[in-house]
Order: C-alpha cells, then sequence, then structure tokens
C-alpha cells in the first residue's frame, strides 16, 4: 500500500472540503450581512479567507513544498487582521496591526521566492512568523476572555491545532512519514467545520468535524488500498471511519442536551461519544499501518491510548453520574482524573521502553470498565422499571456499541479479522439506534439516582 498516496489524497480531499465548507459559510453570511457591524463583517471575511489558506499549505507541500511557507504566513496574516477588527480599540491601532501584518507577510514572500535561486538564512521567516503566531495566539487568548463565543473559542482552537501540526510538519515528520497524514488532516478538518456550522450551535462544530475527518481518514486509507489490492485493509478502513461517524446521532441529541440541562451525566456520555468516534478513525489508520508494515506504529498506538483511556473515564464517569449524587460524583472525578493522568504516562512509549507494552495495563482499565457497565446496567434496570424499556434499550445498545469499538481498539490484534468486521458493524449500527429523542434529569437524594438518562417519548 503506497501511503504517499493516501497524502495526496487526503491534501486533495482536505482542500475539496475546505472550499465546500467555505462556500456554505459565505451564503450563511450572505443573509445577515446587512445586520452585523463594520467590523464583524471585516473579521469574518478574513476569517474565511484565513481558513482558505490553511488548506492550501497541503495542496502546496504536495507540488512545490518550498513555496509552503508563503501560504503559511498568508494564512497566520489573514488571521491577525480578523483578529485585530476585533481586539483594536482605536482606528489608529487597528491600521498599525493591518500594516505590520502585511508588511511581515511580503518580507516573507519575497524571500521565499529568492531562496528558490540563493542559499541564506531566512531571518524574515524566522522572525516573522514567530511574530504572527504570537500575536494571533496573545490576541486569542485576549478575545476568549474578553468576549467568549463559538467564533472566538474556534480561532484560539485552531491555531493550537496549526502550530502542533506545523512543528510536526516542518521537522519532516509527515514527510518522511507519509502514513502520519492525519496529523496534516486535522487542522482543516477542524477549519471546515467551523466554516460550515456558522451561524449555528456550537455543537455542530464537533459533530462536522468527525463526519469530515472520518470521510476524509476512510477515501485517503481506502483508493490506496483499493489499488494495492489488499483486502484486509481497504474493507477495515471503509467500515471503521463510518462507525465512527455513525456517533454523530446520538452525539447531536447529547450535545443539546449538554446547551440545555447543563448537568453532567449528558457532558460524559457526550465525551465517551467523542472518543469512541475519535479513537473508530484514528485506530483505522494505526491498524493499516501494521497490517502494511508488520507492526503497531508506537506513536500513533499512543495517540489511540490517550483517546480511548479519556473515552473509558468518561464512560464510568456517566454511568457513576446517573446513580450517585453530585458531591459524590465530583470526588470520583478528581480520583479519575489522577488515575488517567498515570495512565497516560504509563502508557507512553518513552516510558514503556520496551520493558512493557499496553497490555499491562488493560486490567486495571478493565476494572474501570466494568464499574461503568455496571452503573450503566443499574441505570438502564431503573429507566426500564419506570416504564421507559425503549429507553433502557438505548441505553444498553450505547454501552455495547462503546464496548465493541474499545474492543476492537484493544485486541484487533489478536481477535480474528472477521470478527473485527463483526463487531465495527454491530457497533456501527447500536451506535445509530442508540440516540434517544428526549433526555430527562431526575433529582434525588444521596445513594439514588441524580442525574438519570430519562424517558424516550
Amino acid at each position: 500500500m503506497d501511503f504517499q498516496l493516501s497524502l495526496t489524497i487526503s491534501g486533495i480531499v482536505s482542500f475539496v472540503f475546505l472550499v465546500g465548507a467555505a462556500t456554505i459559510f459565505s451564503m450563511r453570511l450572505s443573509r445577515v450581512f446587512d445586520d452585523l457591524t463594520h467590523e464583524t463583517k471585516r473579521a469574518l471575511s478574513f476569517f474565511g479567507a484565513s481558513l482558505l489558506s490553511m488548506g492550501m499549505i497541503g495542496l502546496q507541500a504536495l507540488f512545490v513544498p518550498q513555496l509552503v511557507t508563503i501560504w503559511v504566513a498568508l494564512m497566520l496574516c489573514l488571521l491577525v487582521i480578523s483578529q485585530s477588527y476585533l481586539f483594536a480599540r482605536s482606528k489608529r491601532n487597528l491600521n498599525i496591526s493591518i500594516i505590520v501584518s502585511l508588511l511581515i507577510f511580503f518580507m516573507i514572500l519575497v524571500e521565499t521566492f529568492l531562496r528558490l535561486y540563493i542559499s541564506f538564512t531566512p531571518t524574515a521567516l524566522i522572525i516573522g512568523l514567530s511574530v504572527l503566531m504570537l500575536a494571533a495566539g496573545g490576541m486569542g487568548i485576549v478575545l476568549v476572555v474578553r468576549t467568549p463565543s463559538p467564533f472566538t473559542g474556534s480561532m484560539l482552537i485552531l491555531l493550537v491545532v496549526f502550530v502542533v501540526t506545523w512543528i510536526s510538519a516542518s521537522s519532516g515528520t509527515v514527510a518522511s512519514n507519509p502514513e502520519f497524514f492525519m496529523l496534516e488532516v486535522a487542522p482543516i478538518a477542524i477549519a471546515a467545520s467551523i466554516l460550515a456550522a456558522t451561524l449555528k450551535p456550537w455543537r455542530y462544530i464537533i459533530i462536522y468535524f468527525l463526519a469530515i475527518f472520518g470521510a476524509i481518514a476512510s477515501i485517503s486509507l481506502v483508493i490506496p488500498a483499493l489499488i494495492a489490492g489488499d483486502f484486509f485493509i481497504w474493507t477495515y478502513t471503509l467500515i471503521a471511519p463510518l462507525a465512527g461517524i455513525s456517533v454523530i446521532i446520538p452525539l447531536d441529541f447529547f450535545l443539546e442536551q449538554v446547551q440545555e440541562l447543563k448537568t453532567r451525566t449528558p457532558q460524559f456520555i457526550s465525551i465517551t461519544l467523542i472518543g469512541v468516534g475519535l479513537l473508530a478513525i484514528t485506530h483505522a489508520n494505526a491498524w493499516a499501518i501494521a497490517v502494511e508494515m508488520g507492526e503497531w506504529d508506537p506513536g500513533l498506538l499512543y495517540v489511540d491510548w490517550i483517546i480511548g483511556v479519556v473515552a473509558v473515564m468518561a464512560f464510568t464517569l456517566a454511568g457513576l453520574s446517573s446513580v450517585l449524587s453530585q458531591k459524590i460524583t465530583g470526588y470520583i472525578l478528581d480520583i479519575e482524573l489522577l488515575i488517567a493522568s498515570s495512565f497516560v504516562v504509563l502508557g507512553h512509549p518513552y516510558i514503556q521502553a520496551q520493558r512493557y507494552g499496553l497490555q499491562p495495563l488493560y486490567i486495571p482499565l478493565a476494572g474501570i470498565i466494568l464499574v461503568g457497565v455496571l452503573a450503566h446496567a443499574y441505570s438502564a434496570r431503573a429507566i426500564a422499571r419506570a416504564g421507559s424499556s425503549s429507553a433502557a434499550r438505548r441505553f444498553i445498545l450505547f454501552i455495547m456499541a462503546s464496548l465493541g469499538i474499545g474492543i476492537v481498539a484493544m485486541f484487533s490484534d489478536v481477535i480474528p479479522y472477521g470478527a473485527v468486521l463483526v463487531l465495527i458493524v454491530l457497533a456501527a449500527l447500536m451506535l445509530l439506534l442508540s440516540g434517544p429523542r428526549r433526555i430527562s434529569i431526575a433529582s434525588r437524594g444521596m445513594n439514588h439516582t441524580n442525574e438519570s438518562v430519562a424517558e424516550v417519548s
């Protein structure tokens, strides 16, 4: 299987999704453009242009990688200008910010073209990108504190993800290891989801991200596997991301409850579903590498491990929060944060240093999962006794689907391939069927149900 082809396909498909999302962004923005202030109009316009520039980074790297820095500088320049329209207290400060940002961009532009013919230290590039990143990060933090909103929060999250990805890309990680193409896909998927979710509730950013990220991952892996004629890879990388995408149906409901009710049980269930979806998608990449190269990549396994640990802790807390009081749940949350931190540290490849694998850590993790299963089963039984057997069945489907994907992620190297596919397909179907239509939270005393997922109308 040609992972270089996967990298190429991911760059093209990511840009297509980004352009589609930008089109949706423009159409929605045009409907309310007359109602916005001048500053907001400019901020949103430059923000959209900045995200489109990000999409060009991956494409440029495929053809003339020496010019990638131009698009990086343009993306950061436009982002800083967008933030400046919201951040600047006076027109003078705004103009200074815009002029300085454009000057830095043009300096990097000229230097980049000169370096195609003359070899010298890229001083303007190093200093200019550092200044733009610091400015974007600083203003992003202030804007989130000053005017918290999905828009300002998205700016900051996107910048953090982009910086991490850019560090990996500039160090040659993706160029020398094209199988890590998801590092470049992640920020573009986030950008596309932000644009597509414009003027919609913030939960759609998460939902669109899972759908776009899963679709790009699947397409980028399936096509090269089909060309190579590798049945095991293309079937798994087709089905597993689809299972990850299937979480968006129940996730949409629970995120809506998080917005409306602000209670813990929907929060923990939402985190569980996000973790399950991401695990199914990222494990498809790890699976393809393991089958093709004959061994699991420790870096990707560690990413799966972190996602899995977070999902397990949230899964257990979701069950316990429905049968225990809020105070006790708070104590358990603190304990689980400590346990999760220990798992993350002990699972790091450098800490293991070939002394042990992840398998010994599965034993205590299985104990935590068992506690969560028992708590969820107790809640389902209580819901059924209350007269809503339909809601109880959906609760059980959620438990079994989460466990199914977790089992595949942990034991796909020892389970027969046919069983792996069956588990993934069943998990996807159960996730699709587990989305309730209505949730209510019942408050009771200590040792009784405090926050419970309840009846489906």
